[in-house]
């Protein structure tokens, strides 16, 4: 096991904020990669922080994802992060169907077609390594007013399963962080009201970087437990 990832050209789309930029400023100061990809929605924050880094702006949220894709083949990444998601915090029936619609896009169904897309570069370019991120909240249980994501996270394990039966070349792996100290959680929230640590961006990031760069968890699954101070699940 190395201490840090292998790869020259990675791709982080969702790199705005929380874990996704987080990886972004830990991959900065590797020096086995050469270049960064952060795709994300609207502008990143201090992107002069991250030399190495090429920004692309776009809407993972839109059904055609052709222009990203053909980014994505230019810059022929060999690992890709895809960290974005998110949905309404709110009752099932009190959110507008455009929110859920919204949620569904991010959290799988862009991912689901970016991995459909990746796997097939294999014989075409160098890409080796690809890491969803899934959630050990909400990707195996029921969450209550975020219904839509649970049921992107579920998606995306089924995904992910399903795909590893197939025994496919790529290093396709999930990574499955428990709650996060990032905007995604309200202030007041059940998370919150607790008094266990949520868990910070910069040290699930450091922890998923190494995790990556070990060839013997090839196509591995890891899940952290819900808070920072509880024992992490095993897979």
């Amino acid at each position: 096991m190395t201490n840090s990832p292998t790869h020259r050209k990675v791709a982080i789309l969702g790199a705005s904020r929380g874990l996704g930029r987080a990886i972004a400023e830990r991959l900065q100061q590797t020096e086995s990669v050469e270049s960064l990809l952060c795709v994300s929605r609207k502008p990143a924050s201090g992107e002069t922080t991250l030399s190495k880094s090429e920004f692309f702006e776009f809407d993972l949220s839109k059904p055609d994802l052709s222009d990203l894709i053909q980014k994505l083949n230019a810059f022929a990444p060999d690992c890709i992060f895809y960290c974005a998601g998110g949905g309404p915090f709110s009752n099932y029936q009190q959110a507008k169907w455009s929110a859920h619609q919204w949620a569904l896009r991010v959290s799988f169904l862009a991912a689901a077609e970016i991995c459909h897309w990746f796997l097939g570069q294999q014989g075409a370019s160098k890409a080796r390594q690809m890491v969803m991120i899934g959630s050990s909240v909400a990707e195996s249980q029921g969450d209550a007013q975020a219904a839509s994501y649970a049921a992107a996270k579920h998606a995306l394990l089924g995904l992910y399963q399903s795909i590893q039966k197939e025994k496919p070349k790529l290093d396709l792996r999930l990574f499955s962080p428990g709650y996060m100290n990032t905007d995604m959680i309200p202030a007041g929230s059940w998370p919150r009201q607790q008094s266990q640590s949520l868990w910070e961006p910069d040290h699930v990031a450091s922890m998923l970087c190494r995790w990556c760069s070990d060839d013997a968890q090839f196509g591995g699954h890891m899940s952290l437990s819900l808070f920072a101070d509880t024992p992490r699940k095993a897979h």
